[in-house]
Parts: C-alpha cells; sequence; structure tokens
C-alpha cells in the first residue's frame, strides 16, 4: 500500500486576502488547493514542507490531519476567552493532546495515533463534521 496523507485547513473567522493565499502558494505548495477559506492537499509520496502549528497560529482556524498508517490529527484556534488555557491543561496529554496561546487566540491540538485500526480511503472530508464541534466550543 502506497503511503497517504491528507492535509486541510478552514478558515472561519475571515477570509484569506489574496495577498496570504499567494504567501501559501509560495512557501508551502503548488499543487495544494487553497481558496479564500481553505488550504487543501493530499500526498501520496513525499511530504509536506508546511508547519500546521504555525499555518494555525498564524492564517486558520481549523485543521484534520489524516493518514493511511493510522494518525489523525484536529487542531482548532479558539477565542482566549472561549478556552483558557488554564482549563485546558490539566488534561494535556504526552503527545495527544496539546493547547497554546498565541497573541489572541488559543490552540488546541488532539492527536490520535491507531497503527492497527482501519483506515478508508476518501475519509479526508471529516473537516465538515468537525467545524461544529468548533463552533460549539466557541459560542461556549
Amino acid at each position: 500500500m502506497s503511503e497517504y496523507q491528507h492535509f486541510e485547513f478552514q478558515v472561519l473567522e475571515r477570509p484569506l486576502s489574496r495577498e496570504e493565499q499567494e504567501q501559501l502558494r509560495g512557501r508551502l505548495s503548488t499543487r495544494a488547493r487553497i481558496t479564500a477559506t481553505s488550504f487543501t492537499n493530499t500526498y501520496q509520496w513525499g511530504n509536506f514542507r508546511g508547519e500546521p502549528r504555525r499555518m494555525i497560529e498564524r492564517y486558520l482556524d481549523a485543521h484534520p490531519y489524516v493518514t493511511n498508517w493510522g494518525t489523525h490529527r484536529l487542531m482548532l484556534r479558539l477565542p482566549m476567552q472561549r478556552l483558557p488555557l488554564r482549563t485546558v491543561q490539566p488534561h494535556c496529554l504526552d503527545d495527544h493532546v496539546d493547547a497554546w496561546n498565541t497573541r489572541t487566540p488559543s490552540v488546541l491540538d488532539l492527536t490520535s495515533e491507531d497503527e492497527g485500526g482501519d483506515w478508508a480511503e476518501g475519509a479526508d472530508d471529516s473537516l465538515t463534521a468537525l467545524i461544529d464541534v468548533r463552533d460549539r466550543t466557541r459560542r461556549g
């Protein structure tokens, strides 16, 4: 079986400017589908040049990452007042749950590793279902 990695990012608070879209394209990927509200790329060879943590901190609001070897990652950017770091830190577990503050938002990073789990090709459309989690947390 070949390698499969799916990177997706969504912008929910405000659209990316044309300049921001060009920055993402120039710095990260010539093959990605980049719009004012999303950045999506799938790899079956090679690897993504970007750093998802920095992309969430600077440009984007939600990021799921899915691989065929069992890694699932979800990063969400939320207003600090809705996700105080002191509330999340007691629940941080090694490489599975992390949270940090940036200048204005907080970021929640959830990772699951399930090497023995089943993986269904086409399961890369999961972000739409996860946006509701972010919206509910954002609303309190």
